[in-house]
């Protein structure tokens, strides 16, 4: 799969998925990596997706830390 192809079906995952989105922040994390090994530009767009599943896996990690 052309790694456009693969940037379009996972962004349309996450903006699928609700609030379990976060869940697929190592897959754009990955993708991210591949986007800029082979020397591609991220965009802010992009940029501005990732650090939010990063905010909502950080919120979701505290909310299932032991009291």
């Amino acid at each position: 799969m052309d790694i456009y192809e693969k940037k379009a079906e996972l962004l349309a995952r996450i903006n699928a998925a609700g609030e379990e989105r976060h869940e697929m922040l190592p897959e754009l994390q990955s993708l991210v990596s591949e986007l800029e090994s082979h020397g591609n530009t991220i965009s802010a767009n992009l940029k501005y997706m990732l650090a939010e599943l990063e905010d909502e896996a950080r919120e979701a990690d505290m909310d299932n830390f032991p009291v």
